[in-house]
């Protein structure tokens, strides 16, 4: 089978190239050691050398002393100090070689010389800084010469030894075995090299007697299928691919042949059906037709509901989120304020219910068609209300309101939830469309043709080209849009709708850069006397 033999061939370059990656990975783990202990070596060579250096300071700073009483004496202690500290660093390195050359037979006796030397350099050193001190005692002492010969008895000499013989040979092995280290290390990284060589090289010649192999055996079978499927795209469902090896190939030709004659079954029933179903279709295009029709205009309705809802919502959600964010920050509010606060809240909340059940009834018939509920109604009380309503919104946009009411009773037939729905759309929208710092003036007067209403603005203003559209249901002028990016353009037309429905009317005067006026105009009742 083609997938065995597919299966043996990539699990043989796999097992090549974990086998050649390991064997890379203990070649340079290797190097790496050598070439830590190369390094060790050259510190333990650098380390004497700094000893003996160090000694030759030390030895000259006594020479100095002795011929000039007024030599810095910090100079010698310092000295002493850092000979001491190196002896340290060579016991250290010392250790270290020793570790990282484990229980070489051939390097035993090495480690054991290196050991003793360092014993003998300690005690040296010791002994020789004690003595120092005593001839920089005798000179300062009685100022009497002291010969040479004891200035290198202490330095060179210790008991039976010859410190500096002693030294140098230390220096001596440590090159040696610097040496010995450094090549060691060349030879691990050669043979690293020369392994990831030969991965490379096996891996590459592998894989091209892999593809050379596999291109040969895929040829045949590819072109006879490449044939067949490109028969069978162009329609030449009587095309039968010869039959190949006994392999996946094979099965894959045979069944390939099988869905061929399926398919030209299949072709025959479908030209039978074909003609049916074109009458079917024709029919059923008139209905779809008409079901399309349908579904536009409900998509018109949804997207009007939506806009409705979106517009007949804010205000009441904004004054509701502003009188509670309000009374959060309040510190030291009295219980009357926050009395007055929650009632504003409850008081929108009453209305954004009232208004979701219209904008419902919106949603199956026409604005003009929603039911007022007719009652004696005082046009003050309910612009009072609105104002406290959009106050928090006013605050919020850094606008004053300005108030100029008549304290005269009036009295007008109609819904007073509507009129406040006017009211609140003419005060939102001078709030909205003003500029921060700005006014928005609020008078009434009555008259008797009725009660009248004035709210202006020194806002954005109209411009006069946009005048017979205003009122237009989803119409937003271009400065609108500018000024505040949402909005729906439903308020006025709302509004208007109201107004006539209450035997009023809604008029509008603007100018671009210097504000809007509406005037809002509804007949009053005359109340007989009790």
């Amino acid at each position: 089978m083609f997938s065995r033999r597919l299966i043996l061939a990539f699990a043989a370059f796999a097992l090549l190239a974990v086998a050649l990656g390991a064997l890379n990975g203990w070649v340079s783990r290797l190097a790496e050691h050598r070439v830590v202990r190369g390094r060790v070596a050259a510190d333990l060579l650098s380390t004497y050398l700094d000893v003996s250096a160090e000694k030759a300071r030390l030895r000259v700073w006594v020479l100095q002393s002795i011929a000039d009483p007024s030599t810095d004496p910090e100079t010698g202690p310092g000295l002493a100090q850092s000979m001491q500290r190196d002896i340290e660093l060579l016991r250290g390195f010392a250790a270290e070689a020793a570790r990282m050359d484990g229980n070489d037979p051939g390097l035993q006796k090495e480690h054991a010389d290196r050991a003793r030397t360092i014993d003998l350099l300690e005690n040296s050193v010791a002994s020789m800084l004690n003595r120092v001190d005593v001839i920089n005692t005798r000179a300062a002492g009685d100022g009497g010469k002291i010969p040479l010969s004891a200035v290198d008895e202490v330095f060179d000499r210790y008991g039976q030894y010859d410190v500096r013989a002693v030294l140098n040979q230390a220096i001596a092995a440590e090159t040696e075995a610097l040496r010995r280290d450094r090549a060691s290390a060349d030879e691990s990284l050669a043979q690293a090299r020369a392994v990831s060589n030969m991965a490379a090289s096996s891996i590459v010649i592998l894989a091209v007697i892999l593809s050379v192999y596999f291109s040969y055996a895929l040829r045949r079978p590819l072109r006879e299928l490449t044939a067949g499927a490109q028969a069978f795209e162009a329609g030449d469902l009587a095309f039968r691919i010869p039959a190949l090896s006994k392999d996946e190939f094979g099965t894959l030709a045979s069944r390939m042949n099988q869905m061929a004659s399926q398919l030209d079954l299949t072709s025959q029933r479908e030209r039978e059906l074909r003609s049916g179903l074109e009458v079917m279709v024709s029919e059923r295009t008139v209905d779809l037709q008409a079901a399309v029709a349908d579904l536009q205009r409900s998509e018109a309705r949804r997207r009007q509901l939506l806009a409705d809802i979106g517009h007949e919502l804010r205000t009441p959600t904004t004054v509701i989120r502003g009188e509670a964010e309000v009374a959060l920050r309040g510190r030291e509010m009295t219980d009357a304020a926050y009395r007055e606060s929650l009632a504003r809240i409850a008081t929108s909340a009453e209305q954004l219910g009232k208004q979701i059940e219209d904008l419902l009834t919106i949603a199956l018939d026409d604005a003009e068609m929603l039911t007022l509920k007719t009652d004696v109604v005082e046009p003050e009380l309910e612009l009072r209300r609105a104002i406290s309503q959009v106050s928090t919104l006013a605050n919020l946009r850094q606008v004053q309101l300005v108030p100029a009411l008549q304290e005269a009773e009036a009295f007008v037939q109609g819904d007073a939830r509507r009129l406040g729905q006017i009211m609140s759309v003419l005060l939102d929208n001078a709030i909205r469309y003003s500029h921060p710092g700005g006014r928005v003036e609020v008078a009434t007067r009555c008259s008797p043709d009725g009660w009248h209403l004035e709210v202006r603005d020194f806002g954005i203003g109209i411009p006069e080209e946009d005048f017979p559209r205003i009122f237009e249901r989803g119409f937003r002028a271009s400065s609108a849009r500018t000024h505040r990016a949402d909005g729906s353009g439903l308020g006025l037309s709302i509004a208007k709708a109201f107004a006539e429905r209450h035997g009023g009317k809604l008029d509008l005067e603007s100018a671009v850069g210097q504000g809007t006026t509406v005037r809002l105009s509804v007949p009053t009742l005359r109340l007989e006397a009790a």
